[in-house]
């Protein structure tokens, strides 16, 4: 209901009694007011969600300024509390989080594990076993074990975790993993290993920087970042590596950006032959392969080509990459 028909609703006939005045635009708005304000007053909290609350925020802020042990009590107090609520809820799921984190400052490492373990399964039978969140209490999990000197159990978790964000390979975490699970191998002395994957880790770094860039519109800046990226990558892979296809169809499609569709032809032909050597859709996914052989599709100028990239895109439409 708008402000004029409340407006027109409170100073109508009908609703004035008789012989009384009508009422004045001024007083009408007082009315408005009064009925407005009591419409959008918020309903009263849970106060179960409101002790939550009191001894959360109460439990960071202590933690945040070095008071671990009112930190801990406050942070127990809002565990206690958020353990009336739903597993699926936020609440728990953050308050487990933040106490293990705290576990892990004051030095008790049992303690932390044991809080991981539990938010680890509430976040796989809530989340997914693919979920951020999932990943992310795995990342820490597997971080204790290490500093904890129990390399096997790090190895399976970072060989996990790499599993889960490897389809993200232009987000930063990808290559934030590969780096740990390479610091791994260096503490057990596997040195090759090691190095091989801290030289992914920083090409790929150097491409999520590249993306970022694009991402905001600095063209230029994604420019430097991805060519760096595939030198790197040129150097230390295979050359049909999956990397290789994803910068390669990143570059293409900058460079096209830009109005220099010959280059981008270049680097979009690249990206589909290490494509069609070695498929990996966590690197150049369906809707990307789509991309990419349209725009080799408008480029054709050989009738045999255009045929065949009019059938390898109806193959790739009705035939979709598994999940």
């Amino acid at each position: 209901m708008t402000a004029r028909v409340i407006f027109r609703y409170l100073t109508s006939s009908h609703l004035l009694p008789i012989p009384m005045r009508p009422i004045t635009p001024l007083v009408s708005l007082f009315l408005l007011w009064t009925f407005l304000s009591g419409c959008g007053s918020p309903p009263p909290e849970d106060p179960h969600v409101a002790a939550w609350k009191k001894h959360f925020q109460a439990g960071l802020a202590a933690m945040q300024e070095g008071r671990h042990d009112e930190a801990d009590e406050q942070l127990q107090q809002a565990l206690s509390v958020a353990r009336q609520f739903p597993e699926g809820e936020n609440a728990l799921q953050s308050t487990l989080d933040r106490l293990a984190d705290l576990c892990l400052i004051r030095g008790q490492p049992a303690r932390a594990e044991s809080l991981y373990l539990h938010l680890l399964d509430i976040r796989k039978t809530q989340r997914g076993p693919k979920d951020v969140g999932t990943a992310s209490t795995l990342e820490k999990l597997a971080d204790l074990y290490r500093s904890e000197s129990q390399p096997a159990r790090a190895e399976s978790l970072y060989l996990h975790l790499l599993d889960i964000r490897e389809p993200r390979a232009r987000d930063g975490g990808f290559p934030a993993a590969l780096g740990k699970l390479a610091a791994l191998y260096r503490d057990r002395g596997e040195f090759t290993r090691a190095d091989s994957l801290s030289k992914r880790s920083m090409a790929l770094k150097i491409h999520a920087q590249g993306y970022h860039h694009f991402i905001l519109g600095q063209y230029r800046q994604a420019a430097t970042s991805y060519q760096r990226a595939l030198a790197l990558q040129e150097r230390n892979l295979h050359r049909n590596h999956p990397d290789l296809a994803m910068t390669c169809f990143d570059l293409g499609r900058l460079l096209n950006l830009q109005d220099s569709p010959r280059q981008a032809g270049i680097f979009y032909r690249r990206a589909l032959a290490i494509h069609e050597a070695n498929p990996d859709p966590g690197h150049l996914d369906q809707t990307e392969l789509l991309t990419l052989l349209t725009a080799l599709l408008k480029r054709a100028e050989k009738p045999e080509e255009r045929d065949l990239l009019k059938a390898r895109i109806d193959s790739v439409s009705t035939h979709p990459a598994p999940p």
